[in-house]
């Protein structure tokens, strides 16, 4: 009993597949001929060979003009193309010198396939492509070649974007979900690769010249936190062989005016980073332990407030300060006491 069971879901099971295939071959061909009544038949047309038709002289094309424009069709009677053919006396030509205006080409599905637009001399200016009916890449035509930004689609999203000189790709845009900047790829005159940014949220966070062809990086890449470069890496062979942190500047002065306007935002800001700070010095004591503490001024002649400073363990660059020097320090940002900034383990910047 099992086994005639068996037999009897197994024949259910192929009977529902062959029945869906049907179904979607019989879908299939409703949209195909949706799509093909759509277009106007050949029936009646010129037969046509050569340039107009086909280089293939055993491939019979042919063609007639409806309201004016030109109409190419397969053998099989399906459209092949169509636009605006003009003779020399600009006047419509089913064999005219050249084709102006709108020139759409399909394949033999009925899905328009090309469709480019020429100049009033017949020159191509710009072109865009399809498959299965979907925009996958379109742009502009100089000289026979791609020139400016040209847009590639997948499934009707935006992925990519080439800027082009007369061929050359200049650089490559990359997009994540149709609109997010993603990666950005420059290329020299003879189309090489010569630098790669990484995006996040559009700003840049990575930039570097690329990998050596075991796909590993190589040269010097630099690394950004919310557009401010902090990081450059020597890679060699996809190792890190150096590393300098740049870290962003500003003045004691800044830093006072914006503790003063909004402490909380001040502290979003700056607490717990690394700045290269510059003031004028106005002390050089201890403090309530005797550790050296440097005091920088805001710059403000009657104020109160200024930057006060602690040097790293083991530093010592204190020692060649004077009262009323300019200078700079690499500091951590951790607060403010009473309107002055706090600065910890300040070290002589790099």
């Amino acid at each position: 009993m099992a086994i005639k069971k068996t037999k009897y879901l197994l024949i259910i099971a192929l009977s529902l597949i062959v029945f869906n295939t049907n179904t979607m071959a019989a879908d299939l061909d409703k949209n195909l001929k949706q799509r093909c009544d759509s277009l106007p038949p050949s029936s009646g047309s010129k037969p046509m060979t050569g340039p107009l038709g086909s280089n293939d002289p055993n491939i019979v094309f042919t063609g007639k003009m409806i309201n004016g424009i030109t109409h190419i069709f397969y053998p099989s009677g399906k459209l092949q193309r169509r636009g605006n053919r003009i003779d020399r006396n600009n006047n419509p030509s089913l064999q005219g010198d050249r084709m102006i205006g709108l020139v759409e080409i399909f394949d033999e599905e009925c899905y328009l396939w090309v469709s480019s637009s020429r100049n009033s001399v017949g020159t191509l200016t710009s072109t865009k492509y399809y498959s299965k009916g979907d925009l996958i890449a379109s742009g502009n035509i100089t000289e026979g070649k791609e020139d400016g930004i040209w847009e590639y689609f997948e499934t009707g999203a935006l992925t990519r974007k080439n800027n082009y000189v007369l061929g050359v790709v200049k650089y490559t845009e990359y997009y994540l979900e149709g609109n997010e900047l993603n990666q950005k790829t420059y290329f020299n005159k003879n189309g090489n690769l010569i630098s790669t940014e990484f995006y996040e949220d559009g700003i840049v966070t990575i930039k570097g010249p690329g990998w050596n062809e075991d796909n590993k990086m190589q040269g010097i890449w630099e690394y950004f936190e919310n557009g401010a470069l902090f990081k450059k890496v020597t890679w060699e062979d996809g190792k890190d062989i150096e590393t300098l942190m740049i870290h962003p500047s500003v003045t004691c002065k800044k830093l006072v005016q914006d503790f003063t306007a909004n402490e909380m935002r001040a502290l979003r800001k700056y607490q717990n980073k690394t700045f290269i700070i510059s003031g004028r010095v106005t002390s050089v004591d201890a403090d309530m332990w005797d550790k050296p503490q440097i005091t920088l001024s805001d710059g403000e002649q009657w104020s109160f407030s200024s930057c006060l400073a602690s040097p790293a363990a083991g530093e010592e660059f204190f020692y060649d300060f004077d009262k009323g020097e300019l200078v700079k320090m690499q500091c951590q940002i951790n607060g403010e006491i009473m309107g002055s900034p706090i600065l910890k383990a300040c070290v002589a910047p790099s």
